[in-house]
């Protein structure tokens, strides 16, 4: 019975490198492949984001359910939490995240010997920064009411800028990241670790008061979807120049 267990747990341990070969081989041989599935992502996210917007301008019952939730954030709240989260904000605030983003860029161009990893990182974070921008001026939704221990916060409310810059630039430096490790615990690791990064910027903000939940969900959805957007038009883009040099070699 031994010998027989052991036998299927090799077996299930050589399919696992078989599967993983082959899929590389696959998106090795027809790139446009991850770029389609990332525009799929990206298209999806789209979709929640844009009828997320619709509750909101319409004010629709997404509205009465972020009351009712900041109503009991506002029951636990507390000065030592207001203190604490006061802090952790700043993992997604433009002033550390933008930065962040050019360090880690230049990091990956001296390793990977290539401008690219720079180029996405900027774009993802200063684009995202845009789209926010674009939607809070559309959109133009009042901020829940200030607490006198945060401040009053400038701007519109959604999407959350904040959640937007966290999701677009740490998944971004991620999945970056994730081709130079070997390991699936260590690039497990990565991602829990963007994750986690991007969950902190979304929760403080409910916590402090200055966003309503459906502004951070709004900001996650965004800053994902543009994220694995610029991610899959290198893909497609090197499709096409395959597909138009065969076209014009034929």
């Amino acid at each position: 019975m031994a010998a027989a267990g052991d036998d299927s747990s090799n077996t299930h341990g050589a399919e696992r490198p078989s599967v993983t070969r082959d899929l590389r081989t696959i998106l090795r041989r027809w790139p446009w492949v991850s770029g389609a599935l990332g525009v799929l992502i990206s298209a999806l996210c789209a979709a929640g984001f844009t009828a997320l917007a619709g509750q909101v301008y319409n004010r629709g019952p997404v509205v009465a359910l972020d009351r009712r939730l900041l109503e009991l954030v506002g029951e636990v709240r507390s000065e030592p939490a207001i203190a604490v989260w006061s802090v952790l904000t700043w993992v997604g605030d433009t002033l550390v995240v933008f930065p962040l983003a050019v360090v880690a860029g230049v990091l990956l161009v001296r390793r990977k010997r290539s401008w690219s990893p720079l180029v996405l990182l900027v774009a993802s974070s200063a684009g995202v920064g845009s789209l926010v921008g674009l939607t809070k001026w559309i959109i133009a939704r009042p901020r829940p009411p200030a607490l006198p221990l945060v401040g009053v916060e400038d701007g519109f409310g959604f999407p959350s800028g904040h959640s937007a810059q966290a999701a677009a630039v740490y998944l971004m430096i991620a999945l970056l990241i994730l081709p130079l490790l070997t390991g699936s615990r260590r690039r497990a690791a990565v991602l829990l670790a963007a994750m986690a990064l991007t969950a902190t910027a979304m929760l403080s903000r409910i916590v402090l008061g200055v966003h309503s939940p459906s502004d951070v969900f709004g900001g996650l959805l965004l800053g994902v979807g543009w994220t694995v957007l610029l991610l899959s038009l290198r893909p497609l883009a090197r499709s096409a120049r395959e597909l138009l040099h065969r076209l014009a070699h034929a």
